[in-house]
C-alpha cells in the first residue's frame, strides 16, 4: 500500500513537473512573440522616421532610465522634443510609446502603465496585445481599440505613417 502511494506521488510530481515545463515553454513563446512584434514595429518606425529626419526611435534600454517601472518596447521622440525637453540631462519624454502584452493576466498592469506614460507627458501610447490580436491607442482621455484587420495611423505624432496591423 505504501508503494502504491509512493508511485501515485511520483506520478503527480512528474505531471506537475511536465505542467511547469509546459508553462515555461508557453511563457517563453509569448515573450519571443512580443519581442518579434516590437522588432517589426521598430523597423517600420525607423523606415519612416529616419529618411524624413523626424526624430529618433528608441528601444527599451534607452527608456528604462526615465522612471523605474515605466518601460516600453519602443518609443519615438520627435526632433522638437529632442531640442527642447531634456529632463535633468536624461532623454526627453517620448511623443509615442509602444508596449506589447503577450498574456491576458498582464492587461490591467499594462493599461495602468499606458496611463502613467500619458500623465508623464507622452502624447500617444499604443498597447499591442498579441494574445487578443488587438491594438489599443491611448490618448489623453480616450482609448481606441483596433482589430488585426485595421490600419494603425498616428497623425498627431507621425503624420502620413500607416501600418497594417496584420503585418505585426
Amino acid at each position: 500500500m505504501f508503494s502504491e502511494r509512493s508511485t501515485d506521488l511520483q506520478a503527480l510530481t512528474s505531471a506537475a513537473t511536465l505542467s511547469a515545463d509546459a508553462d515555461a515553454l508557453v511563457k517563453s513563446a509569448r515573450a519571443d512573440l512580443a519581442a518579434a512584434t516590437i522588432d517589426r514595429l521598430a523597423q517600420q518606425l525607423l523606415d519612416w522616421v529616419e529618411p524624413l529626419d523626424l526624430g529618433v526611435v528608441l528601444g527599451l534600454e534607452a527608456l528604462s532610465g526615465l522612471d523605474a517601472g515605466m518601460r516600453a518596447g519602443v518609443a519615438f521622440v520627435s526632433q522638437g522634443r529632442m531640442k527642447s525637453r531634456w529632463i535633468w540631462g536624461k532623454l526627453p519624454v517620448p511623443d509615442l510609446v509602444v508596449s506589447v502584452g503577450s498574456a491576458p493576466d498582464c492587461h490591467e498592469a499594462m493599461t495602468r502603465q499606458m496611463h502613467a506614460w500619458l500623465e508623464r507627458g507622452v502624447e500617444v501610447c499604443v498597447l499591442i496585445e498579441t494574445w487578443a490580436k488587438t491594438v489599443s491607442v491611448f490618448r489623453s482621455g480616450e482609448v481606441e481599440t483596433l482589430g488585426s484587420w485595421k490600419v494603425l495611423s498616428l497623425p498627431d505624432v507621425l503624420p502620413g505613417w500607416e501600418l497594417r496591423l496584420a503585418h505585426l
